[in-house]
Protein backbone atom coordinates (compact mmCIF):
# COMPACT_ATOMS: atom_id res chain seq x y z
CA UNK A 1 0.00 0.00 0.00
CA UNK A 2 1.17 3.34 -1.01
CA UNK A 3 0.33 6.15 0.85
CA UNK A 4 2.23 9.89 1.39
CA UNK A 5 4.58 10.60 4.01
CA UNK A 6 4.09 12.37 7.07
CA UNK A 7 6.89 14.81 6.31
CA UNK A 8 9.93 14.37 3.80
CA UNK A 9 12.63 15.81 1.89
CA UNK A 10 12.78 15.77 -1.71
CA UNK A 11 16.48 15.65 -3.25
CA UNK A 12 17.20 16.69 -6.65
CA UNK A 13 20.28 14.85 -8.32
CA UNK A 14 19.39 17.31 -11.20
CA UNK A 15 20.17 20.52 -9.57
CA UNK A 16 23.49 19.43 -7.33
CA UNK A 17 24.76 19.04 -11.26
CA UNK A 18 23.28 22.37 -12.14
CA UNK A 19 25.10 23.79 -9.12
CA UNK A 20 28.31 22.17 -9.90
CA UNK A 21 28.05 23.24 -13.33
CA UNK A 22 27.64 27.13 -11.52
CA UNK A 23 31.22 26.99 -10.07
CA UNK A 24 32.72 25.24 -13.20
CA UNK A 25 31.57 28.53 -14.76
CA UNK A 26 33.25 30.52 -12.54
CA UNK A 27 36.54 28.94 -12.49
CA UNK A 28 38.91 26.30 -14.23
CA UNK A 29 40.87 25.87 -11.06
CA UNK A 30 40.60 22.71 -8.86
CA UNK A 31 37.15 21.71 -7.37
CA UNK A 32 37.22 20.30 -3.71
CA UNK A 33 33.37 19.37 -2.91
CA UNK A 34 32.68 20.05 0.59
CA UNK A 35 30.55 17.31 1.95
CA UNK A 36 31.15 17.42 5.44
CA UNK A 37 27.98 16.83 8.31
CA UNK A 38 26.60 14.50 6.24
CA UNK A 39 26.85 16.79 3.15
CA UNK A 40 25.18 19.33 5.14
CA UNK A 41 22.40 16.85 5.68
CA UNK A 42 21.59 16.23 2.14
CA UNK A 43 23.10 12.77 2.49
CA UNK A 44 26.94 11.67 2.40
CA UNK A 45 26.39 8.81 -0.27
CA UNK A 46 23.31 10.27 -2.15
CA UNK A 47 25.61 13.79 -2.95
CA UNK A 48 28.91 12.23 -2.90
CA UNK A 49 27.71 9.59 -5.78
CA UNK A 50 25.86 12.50 -7.90
CA UNK A 51 28.86 14.57 -7.73
CA UNK A 52 31.94 11.98 -7.85
CA UNK A 53 32.09 12.56 -11.83
CA UNK A 54 32.05 16.26 -11.49
CA UNK A 55 34.40 16.79 -8.95
CA UNK A 56 38.31 16.85 -8.48
CA UNK A 57 37.92 15.72 -4.71
CA UNK A 58 35.89 15.92 -1.43
CA UNK A 59 36.58 17.78 1.75
CA UNK A 60 35.32 16.04 5.58
CA UNK A 61 35.83 17.48 8.78
CA UNK A 62 35.01 14.51 10.66
CA UNK A 63 37.44 11.05 9.94
CA UNK A 64 34.76 8.73 10.22
CA UNK A 65 33.13 10.35 7.79
CA UNK A 66 36.07 10.39 5.74
CA UNK A 67 36.06 6.51 6.49
CA UNK A 68 32.33 6.14 4.69
CA UNK A 69 33.34 8.51 2.26
CA UNK A 70 36.42 6.47 1.47
CA UNK A 71 34.47 2.99 0.76
CA UNK A 72 32.28 5.06 -1.67
CA UNK A 73 35.17 6.58 -3.38
CA UNK A 74 37.98 4.17 -3.63
CA UNK A 75 40.23 6.66 -5.45
CA UNK A 76 39.23 9.76 -4.93
CA UNK A 77 40.99 12.46 -2.88
CA UNK A 78 39.14 12.79 0.27
CA UNK A 79 40.61 15.88 2.60
CA UNK A 80 39.48 15.91 5.91
CA UNK A 81 39.71 19.53 7.24
CA UNK A 82 40.40 19.16 11.14
CA UNK A 83 43.13 16.89 10.65
CA UNK A 84 44.16 14.34 13.71
CA UNK A 85 44.15 15.13 17.09
CA UNK A 86 46.34 12.09 18.60
CA UNK A 87 49.40 10.51 16.73
CA UNK A 88 47.59 7.29 16.25
CA UNK A 89 45.17 8.49 14.10
CA UNK A 90 47.91 8.81 11.49
CA UNK A 91 48.30 5.85 10.45
CA UNK A 92 44.02 5.61 9.77
CA UNK A 93 44.99 8.28 7.41
CA UNK A 94 48.00 6.67 6.02
CA UNK A 95 46.29 3.18 5.29
CA UNK A 96 42.98 4.85 4.01
CA UNK A 97 44.86 7.57 1.74
CA UNK A 98 43.12 10.53 3.38
CA UNK A 99 44.55 13.90 2.96
CA UNK A 100 44.81 15.67 6.86
CA UNK A 101 44.85 19.43 7.04
CA UNK A 102 47.81 20.21 9.24
CA UNK A 103 47.28 23.31 11.31
CA UNK A 104 49.43 23.39 14.04
CA UNK A 105 53.42 22.30 15.08
CA UNK A 106 52.13 19.78 17.30
CA UNK A 107 50.96 17.81 14.34
CA UNK A 108 54.47 18.55 12.68
CA UNK A 109 56.41 16.76 15.58
CA UNK A 110 53.93 13.71 15.42
CA UNK A 111 54.68 12.67 11.95
CA UNK A 112 58.16 13.58 12.23
CA UNK A 113 58.41 11.11 15.41
CA UNK A 114 56.10 8.13 13.18
CA UNK A 115 58.07 8.96 10.05
CA UNK A 116 54.98 9.40 7.78
CA UNK A 117 57.01 9.84 4.39
CA UNK A 118 55.35 11.07 1.25
CA UNK A 119 51.70 12.05 2.70
CA UNK A 120 49.37 14.40 0.95
CA UNK A 121 48.56 17.00 3.13
CA UNK A 122 46.98 20.51 3.50
CA UNK A 123 49.03 22.94 5.36
CA UNK A 124 46.66 25.42 6.70
CA UNK A 125 47.72 29.29 7.55
CA UNK A 126 45.38 31.83 10.09
CA UNK A 127 45.32 34.52 7.59
CA UNK A 128 42.74 36.47 10.17
CA UNK A 129 40.08 33.79 10.62
CA UNK A 130 41.41 33.34 14.09
CA UNK A 131 40.58 29.48 14.31
CA UNK A 132 42.92 26.70 12.84
CA UNK A 133 45.83 27.90 11.09
CA UNK A 134 49.70 28.51 11.61
CA UNK A 135 50.64 32.03 12.03
CA UNK A 136 52.19 33.30 9.02
CA UNK A 137 55.70 33.47 10.64
CA UNK A 138 55.61 29.97 11.50
CA UNK A 139 54.98 28.52 7.94
CA UNK A 140 58.52 28.72 6.96
CA UNK A 141 59.62 26.18 9.22
CA UNK A 142 56.91 23.87 9.20
CA UNK A 143 56.83 23.58 4.97
CA UNK A 144 60.83 22.46 5.36
CA UNK A 145 60.01 19.77 7.73
CA UNK A 146 57.52 18.65 5.98
CA UNK A 147 59.29 18.38 2.82
CA UNK A 148 61.94 16.83 4.51
CA UNK A 149 59.21 13.96 4.85
CA UNK A 150 58.70 14.27 1.23
CA UNK A 151 55.20 15.47 1.92
CA UNK A 152 53.16 17.09 -1.08
CA UNK A 153 51.68 20.21 0.08
CA UNK A 154 48.24 22.52 -0.51
CA UNK A 155 49.02 25.97 1.27
CA UNK A 156 45.22 26.56 2.54
CA UNK A 157 43.82 29.15 4.43
CA UNK A 158 39.75 30.46 5.18
CA UNK A 159 37.99 33.89 4.82
CA UNK A 160 35.95 34.97 7.75
CA UNK A 161 33.74 37.53 6.06
CA UNK A 162 33.46 36.54 2.28
CA UNK A 163 29.76 36.39 3.17
CA UNK A 164 30.29 39.91 3.51
CA UNK A 165 32.46 41.05 -0.15
CA UNK A 166 33.03 44.91 1.04
CA UNK A 167 34.46 43.77 4.03
CA UNK A 168 38.01 45.42 5.10
CA UNK A 169 38.48 41.85 6.70
CA UNK A 170 38.61 40.28 3.16
CA UNK A 171 41.56 42.55 1.64
CA UNK A 172 43.99 42.06 4.57
CA UNK A 173 43.57 38.37 4.60
CA UNK A 174 43.99 37.90 0.96
CA UNK A 175 46.97 40.13 1.29
CA UNK A 176 48.49 37.65 4.56
CA UNK A 177 47.67 34.79 2.34
CA UNK A 178 49.75 36.22 -0.79
CA UNK A 179 52.69 37.14 1.10
CA UNK A 180 52.62 34.03 3.04
CA UNK A 181 52.95 31.86 0.17
CA UNK A 182 53.66 33.81 -3.13
CA UNK A 183 56.64 31.67 -4.66
CA UNK A 184 56.45 28.58 -3.31
CA UNK A 185 56.01 26.91 -6.46
CA UNK A 186 52.86 24.96 -4.32
CA UNK A 187 49.04 24.61 -4.65
CA UNK A 188 46.96 26.90 -2.84
CA UNK A 189 43.41 26.90 -1.82
CA UNK A 190 41.68 29.49 -0.09
CA UNK A 191 38.24 30.39 -1.85
CA UNK A 192 34.89 28.91 -0.27
CA UNK A 193 31.68 29.80 -2.04
CA UNK A 194 31.09 33.12 -0.99
CA UNK A 195 34.73 33.95 -2.27
CA UNK A 196 34.77 31.84 -5.48
CA UNK A 197 31.31 34.06 -6.17
CA UNK A 198 32.86 37.48 -5.58
CA UNK A 199 36.81 37.43 -5.22
CA UNK A 200 38.30 35.55 -8.28
CA UNK A 201 42.01 36.91 -7.35
CA UNK A 202 41.49 34.36 -4.97
CA UNK A 203 40.39 31.30 -6.51
CA UNK A 204 44.30 30.19 -6.68
CA UNK A 205 44.43 26.57 -7.80
CA UNK A 206 41.69 24.44 -5.63
CA UNK A 207 38.62 25.84 -4.85
CA UNK A 208 36.30 24.43 -1.58
CA UNK A 209 32.72 25.52 -2.55
CA UNK A 210 30.06 24.38 0.18
CA UNK A 211 26.54 25.90 0.35
CA UNK A 212 26.12 26.95 -2.83
CA UNK A 213 26.36 23.64 -4.03
CA UNK A 214 23.33 22.59 -1.90
CA UNK A 215 21.53 25.46 -3.88
CA UNK A 216 21.20 28.25 -0.95
CA UNK A 217 23.27 31.72 -0.99
CA UNK A 218 26.29 32.44 0.97
CA UNK A 219 24.49 35.95 1.02
CA UNK A 220 22.24 37.90 3.07
CA UNK A 221 21.50 40.46 0.25
CA UNK A 222 21.37 37.86 -2.83
CA UNK A 223 18.93 35.06 -3.46
CA UNK A 224 20.31 31.66 -4.54
CA UNK A 225 18.35 32.04 -7.70
CA UNK A 226 20.01 35.15 -8.48
CA UNK A 227 23.43 33.00 -8.81
CA UNK A 228 21.95 30.65 -10.85
CA UNK A 229 21.42 27.92 -7.79
CA UNK A 230 18.82 25.47 -7.59
CA UNK A 231 17.87 23.75 -4.13
CA UNK A 232 19.06 20.67 -3.79
CA UNK A 233 16.42 19.84 -1.04
CA UNK A 234 12.63 20.28 -0.22
CA UNK A 235 11.09 20.08 2.32
CA UNK A 236 7.56 18.86 2.31
CA UNK A 237 4.61 18.12 5.23
CA UNK A 238 1.08 16.98 4.98
CA UNK A 239 -2.34 19.19 6.02
CA UNK A 240 -3.64 16.89 8.58
CA UNK A 241 -6.17 19.01 10.23
CA UNK A 242 -8.66 22.01 9.25
CA UNK A 243 -10.48 23.80 11.73
CA UNK A 244 -12.52 26.88 13.18
CA UNK A 245 -11.60 29.03 15.34
CA UNK A 246 -13.65 32.29 16.83
CA UNK A 247 -12.54 35.68 17.65
CA UNK A 248 -10.06 35.21 21.28
CA UNK A 249 -9.35 31.29 20.23
CA UNK A 250 -5.37 30.84 20.29
CA UNK A 251 -3.17 28.34 18.61
CA UNK A 252 -0.35 25.86 20.42
CA UNK A 253 1.58 26.52 23.59
CA UNK A 254 2.14 29.27 25.31
CA UNK A 255 -1.00 30.79 23.36
CA UNK A 256 1.52 33.18 21.49
CA UNK A 257 -1.14 33.74 18.87
CA UNK A 258 -4.49 34.93 19.74
CA UNK A 259 -7.10 34.93 17.06
CA UNK A 260 -8.82 38.63 16.87
CA UNK A 261 -11.74 37.75 14.10
CA UNK A 262 -12.94 34.34 13.50
CA UNK A 263 -10.86 32.46 10.79
CA UNK A 264 -9.78 29.19 9.72
CA UNK A 265 -5.99 27.56 10.80
CA UNK A 266 -4.87 24.18 8.86
CA UNK A 267 -2.41 21.72 10.76
CA UNK A 268 0.07 20.79 9.53
CA UNK A 269 2.42 17.24 10.06
CA UNK A 270 6.02 18.77 10.72
CA UNK A 271 7.60 19.82 13.53
CA UNK A 272 11.17 20.89 15.60
CA UNK A 273 11.10 17.09 16.10
CA UNK A 274 12.01 17.00 12.21
CA UNK A 275 14.09 19.90 12.25
CA UNK A 276 12.19 22.74 11.29
CA UNK A 277 13.56 25.26 13.85
CA UNK A 278 11.18 26.35 16.90
CA UNK A 279 11.77 29.61 16.93
CA UNK A 280 10.13 31.38 13.83
CA UNK A 281 9.18 35.44 13.55
CA UNK A 282 5.27 36.44 12.35
CA UNK A 283 6.62 36.93 9.36
CA UNK A 284 7.42 32.69 8.37
CA UNK A 285 5.58 31.29 5.75
CA UNK A 286 4.48 28.10 4.15
CA UNK A 287 3.39 27.49 0.48
CA UNK A 288 0.27 24.81 -0.56
CA UNK A 289 0.29 24.46 -4.50
CA UNK A 290 2.38 27.74 -4.91
CA UNK A 291 0.44 30.05 -2.60
CA UNK A 292 2.18 31.27 0.85
CA UNK A 293 -0.22 30.92 4.06
CA UNK A 294 1.37 32.60 6.90
CA UNK A 295 2.51 30.16 10.63
CA UNK A 296 0.58 31.26 13.44
CA UNK A 297 1.40 29.91 16.74
CA UNK A 298 4.27 28.13 18.50
CA UNK A 299 6.13 25.32 16.31
CA UNK A 300 5.61 22.10 18.07
CA UNK A 301 8.09 19.08 17.97
CA UNK A 302 5.66 17.37 15.56
CA UNK A 303 3.02 19.77 14.31
CA UNK A 304 2.76 23.54 13.24
CA UNK A 305 -0.65 25.81 12.35
CA UNK A 306 -0.87 28.32 9.22
CA UNK A 307 -4.01 30.65 8.77
CA UNK A 308 -5.80 30.32 5.75
CA UNK A 309 -6.99 33.35 3.78
CA UNK A 310 -10.65 34.38 2.42
CA UNK A 311 -9.33 32.87 -0.60
CA UNK A 312 -7.58 29.85 0.57
CA UNK A 313 -8.80 26.63 -0.36
CA UNK A 314 -6.92 24.08 1.12
CA UNK A 315 -8.13 20.15 1.86
CA UNK A 316 -6.78 17.75 4.38
CA UNK A 317 -4.07 15.68 2.46
CA UNK A 318 -2.59 18.13 0.85
CA UNK A 319 1.04 18.92 0.62
CA UNK A 320 2.85 21.51 2.40
CA UNK A 321 5.74 23.18 1.18
CA UNK A 322 8.06 24.57 4.03
CA UNK A 323 10.89 24.95 1.44
CA UNK A 324 11.74 24.45 -2.04
CA UNK A 325 10.31 26.66 -5.49
CA UNK A 326 8.02 28.93 -3.98
CA UNK A 327 9.56 29.65 -0.05
CA UNK A 328 14.03 29.41 -0.33
CA UNK A 329 15.60 27.84 2.72
CA UNK A 330 17.48 31.19 2.95
CA UNK A 331 14.14 32.63 3.94
CA UNK A 332 13.19 30.17 6.71
CA UNK A 333 16.58 30.66 8.14
CA UNK A 334 15.72 34.60 8.41
CA UNK A 335 12.68 34.01 9.64
CA UNK A 336 14.88 31.82 12.47
CA UNK A 337 17.18 33.86 12.83
CA UNK A 338 19.79 31.78 11.57
CA UNK A 339 21.63 30.36 8.35
CA UNK A 340 20.62 27.62 5.99
CA UNK A 341 23.77 25.52 7.12
CA UNK A 342 22.27 25.25 10.21
CA UNK A 343 18.73 24.19 9.08
CA UNK A 344 20.22 21.44 6.94
CA UNK A 345 22.71 20.39 9.63
CA UNK A 346 19.55 19.84 11.92
CA UNK A 347 17.22 17.63 9.36
CA UNK A 348 16.29 14.94 11.54
CA UNK A 349 16.61 10.92 10.59
CA UNK A 350 12.51 10.83 11.09
CA UNK A 351 12.06 12.68 7.87
CA UNK A 352 11.67 10.47 4.96
CA UNK A 353 14.45 11.07 2.33
CA UNK A 354 13.20 10.38 -1.10
CA UNK A 355 15.77 10.87 -4.20
CA UNK A 356 15.44 12.01 -7.60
Amino acid sequence: MSFQSRAWLQLDASALINNIDCVRRHSDAEVVAVVKADAYGHGLAFVCQTLGPHVDAFAVAALDEALELRKLHPEKPIILLSGFYDAAQIEIFISHNIRPVVFNLTQVDWLEALGARNMVLGLKIDTGMGRLGLAPGEMSAAISRLQRLGAEITLMSHFACADTPDAAQNERQHRAFKQATEGSGMKRSFANSAALLTRPQDHYDQLRPGIMLYGSSPFQDRSAASLGLKPVSRLYATVVDIKRLNSGDSVGYSAIWTATEPCTIGLVSIGYGDGYPRVVSSEAKLAIAGKRYSLVGRVSMDSLAFKLDQNGVVSIGERVELWGDTISADEVASWAGTIAYELFCKLTSRLDRQYG
